[in-house]
């Protein structure tokens, strides 16, 4: 696609040019292919497909803390609330936008928040004394909970010869042919 657009300064019309591509490339249609799962709402079938590899699909849910609010290091050293999360666990307890951070769980706020953040739990209690418009405030609240799903590819190992064939092309973007037996 480098060579047939971006170096003759053309561009290409969406799907339908990466889908001619492909086929010039493999020599074959990818018509299906796309109109299924490019151009339609099907599902790609991941288990499937990599099935054929020796592999599979494993869905991880991750759990961490969250603030429920942001905030910014101004010039002066001054840590400055710039949102709160309306349905986080911060807003009930009172923090604002603007507020200002002058004390994190009776000491300093910690230079790599994030860093904190992943060491804390969901329902881990955070002590914030704050000043908003010339008067300190102290708040608390419980952590908020943040679920992501992830999707890790896993190595089967009963995997049969072909497959673990088709696994190693697959990692060396080789395809060869393998003898039947």
């Amino acid at each position: 696609m480098n060579t047939n657009f971006a170096k003759q300064g053309k561009t290409y019309r969406d799907s339908l040019d990466v889908q001619l591509t492909s086929e010039t490339i493999a020599g074959g249609s990818f018509e299906e292919f796309f109109r299924k799962y490019v151009a339609g709402t099907e599902a790609f079938p991941y288990e499937q497909i990599l099935a054929l590899a020796g592999l599979g699909l494993r869905t991880v849910e991750r759990r961490k803390a969250v603030l429920g609010f942001t905030m910014e290091h101004d010039p002066n050293g001054l840590f400055l609330i710039s949102t709160v999360d309306s349905e986080g666990p911060a807003a009930p307890a009172g923090l604002r936008a603007g507020d200002v951070i002058i004390s994190w769980n009776g000491g300093e706020v910690p230079k790599r928040v994030e860093r904190w953040l992943r060491e804390q739990r969901a329902g881990d209690l955070l002590k914030l004394r704050v000043r908003r418009e010339g008067k300190e405030i102290s708040l608390e609240f419980r952590l908020g909970e943040n679920k992501e799903t992830v999707y890790e590819v896993i190595e089967i190992s009963r995997a049969g010869e072909k497959a673990r064939h088709i696994r190693q092309g697959m990692l060396r973007g080789e395809t060869s042919a393998i003898p039947v037996r």
